[in-house]
């Protein structure tokens, strides 16, 4: 995902080929799509799992604890600024269809491969519109648990549920 997200930067959409665009739309469209929805999924994954790891250590002393915290802002404000990058490279491809026309006027642009890509990344670039949405800073004493899936239309959803601590009745 990262070798496309500097493809596409590196791309100005007024010079570039058809050819060029066309292999962009279909990546963006294809095996970077699959990447962007394993890369929100893993860092989903990442952040519960330092949340979690955050909050078994609070226990374990004020060191520990702040150690614990300080690795999990880390990792959370990384995860982030990756997932704002792979964002930022969709909503660049995603061209208005008017575009392809005043780039190519003469043979026309490579506009399937446009409208599939549109498609298929639209529920990804709706979810990665606020990657803080997608990455929650939370506090590790309130875990919650999250669901990802894909839904009927091919759009990513994702929902969650706070977990709260509950003392035991037996005593």
């Amino acid at each position: 995902m990262k070798s496309f997200c500097q493809r596409v930067q590196a791309n100005d959409f007024e010079t570039v080929s058809k050819s060029d665009l066309d292999g962009l739309l279909k990546d963006g469209a294809g095996v970077a799509l699959t990447d962007t929805q394993l890369l929100v999924y893993a860092a989903v994954v990442r952040h519960r799992i330092g949340g979690v790891q955050a909050f078994l250590l609070s226990n374990d002393g004020d060191h520990r604890s702040r150690i614990a915290h300080e690795d999990l802002d880390a990792t959370h404000q990384e995860m982030v600024a990756f997932l704002a990058r792979a964002q930022a490279a969709l909503r660049k491809l995603n061209l208005p269809k008017r575009a392809l026309d005043d780039r190519f006027r003469k043979l026309g642009g490579p506009e399937r491969s446009l409208d599939e890509y549109s498609a298929r990344s639209r529920g990804v670039r709706e979810l990665l519109s606020s990657p803080q949405h997608v990455l929650p800073a939370y506090t590790p004493q309130e875990p919650f648990v999250m669901d990802l899936r894909l839904g009927e239309d091919q759009r990513l959803e994702a929902e969650w549920a706070h977990v709260r601590r509950s003392e035991s009745a037996v005593g």
